[in-house]
């Protein structure tokens, strides 16, 4: 399921976003874990009531790829302004994902009856 793909990246984004050391292994395991992500929801034809919450997690995805692509690139070359962009995607990455799993919540929630 994308929510559990995106919720295992959070400690990476983290990571990323407090421009704290980044291992290429949890750069890998980012850019596998927002591919799978993206390959799942691509996969999906939301009903309408969930468009909303499939577009945050798509949006996420993409943003959690991005973070880990620049934040390489960043490592490569030492440049820490490419390094501050990474941090910006991956806190987009991680807002979106948090975004989307409160709107799913919502769907979800019994209307409350007048007392």
């Amino acid at each position: 399921m994308p929510f559990d793909r995106l919720e295992r990246l959070k400690t990476p984004l983290e990571d990323i976003k407090a421009l704290a050391g980044s291992s290429p292994d949890a750069l890998g395991a980012i850019l596998r874990g927002a591919s799978a992500a993206s390959k799942a929801l691509a996969a999906v034809v939301p009903p309408d009531e969930f468009r909303t919450v499939h577009a945050l997690l798509v949006s996420a995805a993409q943003l959690a790829d991005s973070a880990a692509q620049i934040r390489r690139e960043a490592a490569l070359t030492g440049n820490i302004q490419r390094a501050w962009d990474a941090s910006s995607a991956a806190a987009g990455a991680l807002m979106l994902e948090a975004r989307a799993r409160s709107e799913f919540r919502s769907l979800f929630r019994l209307p409350q009856l007048p007392q």
